[in-house]
């Protein structure tokens, strides 16, 4: 008896998997796209209360992003205390 896989068998998986993959592929790649657009909006509103707390800490606006990163002590938060 043979045990292998005739070659219709293996033609018949072939196909199957060329249209499961036709199918998931772009919904696959459209998750990809809103995982991506979704990421950027959270890091435009995560830029923006950072922004927003350095206005209300500092009564200005940064003059470049290094200042949202730096200690708040290196920019005279000792002056607001006082």
């Amino acid at each position: 008896m043979n045990k292998g896989f005739s070659l219709i068998e293996v033609m018949a998986v072939v196909v199957i998997l060329g249209i499961l993959a036709t199918v998931l592929i772009p919904s696959v790649v459209r998750h990809m796209e809103n995982a991506r657009y979704t990421l950027a909006k959270t890091d435009v509103a995560t830029l923006d209360h950072a922004v927003e707390s350095f206005v209300l800490d500092q009564g200005r606006l940064p003059n470049s992003l290094n200042e949202l990163i730096t200690k708040p002590s290196e920019f005279g938060w000792e002056v607001v205390y006082e």
